[in-house]
């Protein structure tokens, strides 16, 4: 079966399922003598869809698929919430001590935070506390998450993994 081939059937395992809301795939950074490693992130609307996902025969059936394509065994890892904008997306499950990456988010966010309430205090209009909180939010979110978090991470990355064989490349 041809790679083409395989990524389609790879990509839709899970799409039949109820509450499955995408998937995300992140190529590897080339590097010489490393095995390249992609990453594969399927979405669901809601934790309790991705249970009924995690424990159903589609789901092992994505698994023995990316088996196939796989030159190693794949690694699969499961992420929550803010630790998934700092450890590594690699075999070494690696996650920062909470205190470091309290400290980046708090120092990443609050300035977003302030200067999109800024710009906001600027609209002529009376906008209530909740809809300008989620204005300010929904503003945030998606660059913190794509673009800031990402490289945050890269620029701190000595402080966060400090020994050199737990560093990200």
């Amino acid at each position: 079966m041809n790679s083409k081939v395989g990524c389609r059937k790879v990509s839709a395992a899970p799409s039949a399922v109820d509450g499955y809301a995408g998937m995300d795939v992140i190529r590897p950074r080339l590097s010489r003598g490393k095995t390249p490693r992609y990453t594969v992130i399927p979405r669901f609307y809601s934790h309790d869809k991705y249970a009924l996902w995690h424990n159903s025969p589609e789901r092992a059936k994505f698994v023995e698929l990316a088996d196939e394509f796989s030159l190693t065994r794949p690694a699969l890892q499961e992420r929550h919430g803010l630790e998934s904008w700092f450890a590594p997306l690699d075999d070494d499950l690696i996650i920062p001590p909470r205190h470091k990456m309290a400290i980046l988010t708090f120092g990443t966010l609050y300035p977003l935070i302030l200067a999109t309430g800024f710009i906001l205090l600027l609209i002529p209009v009376d906008v209530p506390f909740a809809l300008s909180t989620l204005l300010t939010v929904g503003i945030v979110a998606p660059p913190a998450t794509y673009v800031v978090m990402p490289w945050v991470t890269r620029v701190f990355r000595r402080w966060l993994y400090p020994r050199e064989d737990l560093r990200p490349r």
